[in-house]
């Protein structure tokens, strides 16, 4: 059986230092679980607007661009950010610097597992939203997307032979029903 002490010790996590601009950048080559969750939330947590009629989240996928960028700075390096408006990073990040940066970052396997779990929040936070109207809509789509040739081959079969109902019989029938089940029965009515 391995060791898992000797596997680290063989290959640490160290991270690496590179100039950006003449600037020294330390890029962070693995994060602790609690800036795991803190970057993926960052992005996901702000690709969401309040709508100031409903109240309710709505879901701004432009939005998940800046964030982004602005997460790859804030837990993948030293560059401070805390202080700078992410409409800021957004501008800033569009140079070449940043794509050179965020390549060596996204080698990175972490880099990759947070991309994922952001759209999982993202979907999970899209689907908690839903309200009556949009489950409704995804059930019918649902019974859409089924086979369906069956079920209306069937309902032609009854409209088919409703047309050859004696009409009058009918709705005498069905009032006699209703007069019996009114009186305390259950029965069919008898003939008269």
């Amino acid at each position: 059986m391995s060791n898992l002490i000797n596997i680290i010790s063989k290959s640490p996590l160290k991270y690496i230092t590179k100039k950006i601009n003449g600037e020294k950048v330390t890029i962070k080559t693995y994060l602790d679980m609690a800036d795991f969750f803190n970057a993926v939330h960052t992005v996901a947590d702000n690709c969401f607007e309040i709508d100031e009629d409903t109240k309710e989240e709505i879901y701004k996928p432009e939005y998940l661009e800046p964030a982004w960028r602005y997460m790859v700075l804030k837990y993948f390096t030293d560059i401070d950010v805390s202080n700078t408006p992410v409409a800021e990073i957004f501008k800033t990040t569009q140079a070449s610097w940043y794509k050179e940066l965020e390549l060596d970052i996204a080698d990175n396997p972490v880099y990759y597992e947070i991309s994922k779990a952001v759209e999982r929040v993202i979907a999970d936070k899209i689907a908690l939203r839903k309200n009556s109207f949009d489950k409704l809509c995804d059930s019918l789509s649902i019974l859409l997307s089924e086979n369906t040739t069956d079920r209306l081959a069937d309902v032609k079969y009854v409209l088919d032979g409703l047309e050859k109902v004696d009409k009058k019989a009918f709705v005498e029938a069905v009032v006699e029903n209703n007069l019996a089940k009114n009186r305390g029965g259950d029965k069919d009515v008898e003939e008269s």
